[in-house]
Order: C-alpha cells, then structure tokens, then sequence
C-alpha cells in the first residue's frame, strides 16, 4: 500500500462500500448504501470523501451534476496493512501470542480450526 495511513471507523465504512461495487459509485449510492444506523447527512458523506482523497484513498471526477468516486487503494492491501500493524502492535509480530489469545475465547468453530491447520500445512 503506497499510503501508510489508518483510516477513522467512519472512513472504512465508506471504502467497504466503494470496494463492494463497480467503480465508478456516486455520493447518493453510497448514502444508500450506509447502514441503516448510520444517519449521516450528506455533508458529512462529502466531508469524509475529502478526507479520503485527501489520504490518497479515491479519486472523484465531475459528471453532470454528479460526482463519481474510484478507490485507489484495494480492501486486500489495506487489511494486509492493518494486520501487520495490529500484529506488531499488539503481539509483537507472533502468531504464537495472536493464537493464544484467540483460542483461550473459545470462539472458533471446528470447520475454522480445520481450515487453519490446512493452511499452515501449505
């Protein structure tokens, strides 16, 4: 990822939706698109759109009365990013400390469990 930026709570909820759909999305389908507790208004839509062309995260252009937005930088290099910062923040770059903190929650269903010494035999 070319921007070593986190983004805020309210900025990722608008890149879920600009990497859910075709580019390019225009402000009223992404206000569509929010979940329904999210009451913003539209101002604070185009607030956060700024910010995220701002940190490099879409690109808009004019057509017609619209404005239509393109993510720059794709869901996998961001969460790869957030990842890797998490795990080093947090657990010091070891799986080994990550998993154990998981496994002592109980959370995981067995089909994850599977899934995961799969992937670790890979």
């Amino acid at each position: 990822m070319h921007n070593k930026v986190h983004l805020s709570d309210a900025e990722f909820e608008v890149m879920k939706i600009l990497w859910c759909n075709s580019p390019p999305i225009t402000t009223n389908a992404i206000m569509s698109q929010l979940p329904e507790e999210t009451k913003w208004k539209a101002s604070t839509l185009a607030t956060i759109l700024s910010r995220l062309s701002n940190k490099g995260f879409v690109t808009s252009r004019k057509e017609g009365k619209e404005r239509m937005y393109y993510p720059e930088v794709d869901e996998e290099s961001y969460l790869s990013y957030e990842t890797k910062k998490f795990m080093k923040k947090y657990h010091n770059n070891s799986l080994n400390s990550f998993f154990n903190i998981l496994y002592k929650k109980e959370d995981f269903e067995n089909s994850d469990i599977q899934s995961l010494y799969k992937k670790l035999d890979e």
